[in-house]
Order: structure tokens, then C-alpha cells, then sequence
């Protein structure tokens, strides 16, 4: 008996040969570039980038909420990693939190700072737990990241982003140099998680186009150093390795001394006046903090009735929480991102992930919040995540190579 009914192959509904083939090649195309992409953790991603923009009738920033939003669904994901000791060395971390938070109180720090920063740093850490585990995906995140840094350039530049720094590079990022941060750090980890060597190369010169264009100095360096670490210094034996980190702060010192204030930043002389006054009087206060810290908000001095916060990241963990804060947070950063104790072999994913945190840590040295942010989150995730694929690697290589002798055996 026939049938008038037509299948689904039929050409009435289906594409045309070619209009279905162009539409995979689009497809693949765009899958090349991008990969795929869990688009709830894009999002997330995206919104990290408004760290300097508060939500309207909430008063916290954009990136507080979207990473209390991705750690609720994170609960709801199983994960695919075991964490093994890098769970001690978060838990650590959570630990000198927790100090800190037990000495903001203790020593009277205003309530409402104690209750943003405590709430931030907790989730940053919950949000670099559920990363490493897999309950977050770290490079739709991280897609969603550099994304939202394109996004956030296109509207500075169109005037629909705020302009708080004269014409530098900020937007809902608010602050040049913590612009140049998140600059630097989103264009490194988007270079880590691409294997396109093309791919790679057009990414950092957007990466230091950028970052020139938040006028941060202290970034542009930071880039320099990131880009040497990755590209020279993992090659290098591990001894030779932490011997080059004098050999940078050497670098740094030069270029400092050269080139600070040449060029579109001559007109710095007076700005960087300020700011010497700011370090010294940072100094002073570093000085007379007493061994357990003086609790979150400390980090600020008193100029001319003007308060101004630190611009050095390791004297603001000291201040606020002390030696115990300074030790536990620095040495699980290092630890853990140069890997000191580390016994794997290099990958391209981790040589930049760790070019990414050097780049961090000496912007670190002139901005006063850099440990326990954002930023710092999605290095340090990656670094840790880059690590447990080259192990994998690693075993894997093993027992292929022992499975070929068995069988020539």
C-alpha cells in the first residue's frame, strides 16, 4: 500500500545539499576557534568582568553575584577530578581567611568591609574548588572572561562604558591598572587553553595592545615578565628557575629606573609623586602593624584627609591579617603556581598558565588587591587544573611505553 507521507529526508524538509553542507562548515569553523562552550559558565564568565560595576538596588559588584550564581549551580554538578592535596592546600587558604576574618573583628574593623571581603574571598575560593573539580567549567569561563573584556573595550570605546581614568582603557572594570590586570590575565589564560599557535599569536598582541591602552605601567612590565616566563624561563632546570626570579626583579628595577616616565608617560612625574608619599606613609603603618594584622580595610592610610589604599598587595595581606595571612596565602600562591614541589612535565597549557601568574605576581607589587580576586582565581585554577592533565599525560605516556615493550616481549 503506498504512502502519500514524505520522510524527513525528503528535499521539502530538509536543507539543500549545499545549504546544509555550508551551515556545518560555519559550523566546524567556529567550533575550531572556539571549542565548545558550556553557556551558562560563558555567562558567569561574562559578568566577571563588571568587578567594578555595582548592581542596581544591590550594591554589590557584578562579579560577587555572578560568582555566588555559578557556585549555586556548581553544587548541582557532579565533579569529574579528585582534588587530592590540592583540596589541603584551598583548605589552607580558607584557613588564613578565616584568621583574618576572627582578627578584622577582634581589632574593630568596620563591619561592613569585614562582611565584603570575608563573602568575596569565600567565594572566590569555593569558585576555585568547584573549577579544579569540574563542577565549573574553567575554559567556558574563561571564554566568557576574555568575551567580556572585548565587550567591555567596544562599549569604553563607543562612550556607553564609564571613563573614571581620562581616557585609559577602564569601563566597568573602574580602575586602570586593575583594567591592565585583568587584561593581561584573561589574554594569558585564553592563550593557555588554545593549541593554535596562530591563534596564539594573535591573541597576545591583542593582549599587549590592550593592556598598553589602560596606561598601566606596572602591567605593561608584568606582561613583559609573563611572556619571558613562559616562553624562556620553563625551559630553564628547576634551580635555575627561581635563580632567574633575581635576575627579573634586577629587570624590573631597570626598567623602572629607564624608561618610567619617557615618552606618553612623562606626564606621570606628578601622579608618581603622589604615590611614593602613599608608599611611604604604606610603609610606616606596615611597620607598626603588630604580628596578627589589623583586619580587612586596614590596608589604607590617611593623606592631606584623603584616604588611599596600599598599592602593594604583599603589605596589604600583611597589614590585614598579619604574618599568619602573609605566610599561608603567599606560599600555597607559589607552591602551588610555580610548582615547587611539582614533579610533571611541561605542556604549553602550563607553561602559560604559569607565564600568567609571574605576570601576576609582580603586578602584585604595585596594586594593592591582586591575592584572593578574580584574577587570581582563574590563574590559579588553570595552574592546577594544567597540572593534574600533564600528570594524566605523564601516566598515560608510561603505560603506553610499558604496554609496546610487553608486547615486543
Amino acid at each position: 500500500m503506498s504512502s502519500n507521507v514524505k520522510s524527513f529526508e525528503h528535499p521539502d524538509h530538509a536543507f539543500s545539499e549545499t545549504g546544509e553542507k555550508t551551515f556545518k562548515q560555519i559550523s566546524q569553523h567556529a567550533y575550531n576557534i572556539f571549542g565548545s562552550i558550556v553557556i551558562v559558565d560563558f555567562i558567569a564568565g561574562l559578568f566577571i568582568v563588571g568587578d567594578g560595576y555595582a548592581v542596581p538596588g544591590m550594591g554589590i559588584p557584578a562579579s560577587t553575584l555572578s560568582l555566588a550564581l555559578i557556585s549555586f549551580v556548581g553544587f548541582f554538578r557532579a565533579p569529574k577530578r579528585h582534588l587530592g592535596a590540592y583540596f589541603f592546600a584551598l583548605l589552607v587558604v580558607a584557613v588564613s581567611v578565616l584568621w583574618t576574618t576572627q582578627i578584622s573583628f577582634l581589632m574593630d574593623a568596620p563591619a561592613g568591609e569585614i562582611v565584603r571581603r570575608a563573602v568575596r574571598m569565600g567565594l572566590v575560593l569555593l569558585c576555585c574548588l568547584f573549577l579544579v573539580e569540574g563542577r565549573i567549567d574553567l575554559k567556558s569561563l574563561i571564554k566568557g572572561f576574555v568575551f567580556g573584556l572585548a565587550i567591555n573595550m567596544v562599549l569604553f570605546y563607543s562612550g556607553l562604558a564609564p571613563d573614571t581614568y581620562g581616557g585609559y582603557l577602564t569601563g566597568y572594570l573602574g580602575d586602570k591598572n586593575k583594567a591592565g590586570l585583568y587584561y593581561l590575565v584573561g589574554g594569558m589564560l585564553a592563550i593557555a587553553i588554545t593549541k593554535n599557535k596562530l591563534y596564539a599569536a594573535v591573541l597576545f598582541s591583542a593582549t599587549a595592545a590592550t593592556v598598553w591602552l589602560t596606561g598601566s605601567r606596572t602591567t605593561l612590565a608584568a606582561l613583559l615578565v609573563a611572556f619571558i616566563w613562559a616562553q624562556v624561563i620553563t625551559n630553564l632546570p628547576k634551580l635555575a628557575r627561581y635563580l632567574s626570579i633575581f635576575g627579573i626583579l634586577y629587570l624590573l628595577s631597570y626598567l623602572e629606573d629607564k624608561y618610567a616616565h619617557i615618552g606618553v608617560f612623562s606626564e606621570r612625574v606628578g601622579s608618581d609623586l603622589l604615590r611614593g608619599r602613599i608608599d611611604k606613609a604604606s610603609w610606616n603603618k606596615l611597620l607598626e602593624t603588630p604580628f596578627q594584622g589589623l583586619g580587612f580595610g586596614e590596608a589604607r592610610v590617611l593623606i592631606e584627609g584623603r584616604t588611599w589604599y596600599f598599592h602593594n598587595s604583599y603589605w596589604t595581606l600583611f597589614v590585614e591579617g598579619g604574618w599568619v595571612h602573609l605566610i599561608l596565602v603567599l606560599s600555597i600562591t607559589l607552591i602551588l603556581g610555580l610548582g615547587i614541589f611539582r614533579r610533571v612535565p611541561y605542556t604549553p597549557e602550563l607553561r602559560r598558565a604559569e607565564g600568567a601568574l609571574a605576570g601576576l605576581l609582580v603586578a602584585a607589587s604595585r596594586l594593592g588587591e591582586v591575592f584572593l580576586t578574580n584574577a587570581w582565581m582563574l590563574t590559579m585554577a588553570l595552574l592546577m587544573i594544567a597540572a593534574i592533565n600533564a600528570y594524566r599525560m605523564g601516566v598515560n605516556k608510561e603505560i603506553s611505553e610499558e604496554s609496546q615493550c610487553r608486547a615486543v616481549s
